[in-house]
């Protein structure tokens, strides 16, 4: 069944019990697909920001589970979230060439993953609270590897452990 409203329309079935399983579609663009359980909307969601579009899973009100999101400086995240907060594994991609792989927390890199910077070099390891932080491994642009440990994002020890050069 499909209702018109004055923000959109929804096009599916409303169960007896006020439940409701279809496509909600707003004049903006945001397009739920899923079900509404007592209020609750729960599934996948194409959702529209003044700041970039969301498009993955959807429940509690938030982005739950795994999505993407596009910005519009053309930073993109892909991977998995959780009360609306990347959350998981995922990759991050900044407009400018820079690539995060890996572990997030509360919204910011943490655990393992792999910097690559648009140079090429990059860092393949531990970080804590968006920082490096820990053990890993560093390729600096001319391709020579380090094995380093970090506290804070301040470098405290490597060692050189091959030379490109």
């Amino acid at each position: 069944m499909k209702m018109e409203f004055s923000g959109g329309y929804f096009d599916g079935e409303v169960k007896d019990n006020g439940d409701f399983e279809g496509k909600i579609v707003y004049n903006n663009g945001d397009v739920y697909q899923g079900s509404i359980k007592s209020g609750e909307f729960s599934g996948k969601v194409v959702k529209n920001y003044s700041y970039g579009k969301y498009e993955g899973e959807w429940s509690r009100g938030e982005k739950n589970g795994y999505g993407k999101f596009s910005w519009s400086d053309g930073d993109f995240y892909s991977g998995e979230w959780r009360d609306g907060v990347m959350h998981g594994t995922g990759e991050f991609k900044w407009a400018n060439g820079d690539v995060y792989v890996g572990s997030w927390v509360d919204g910011v890199m943490d655990g393992v993953g792999k910097m690559t910077w648009k140079s090429g070099e990059y860092y393949d390891g531990e970080w804590a609270r968006g920082v490096r932080h820990g053990r890993g491994i560093y390729k600096n642009p001319n391709g020579n590897l380090f094995e380093e440990t970090w506290e804070k994002d301040e470098r405290k020890t490597y060692m050189r452990i091959k030379n490109d050069t």
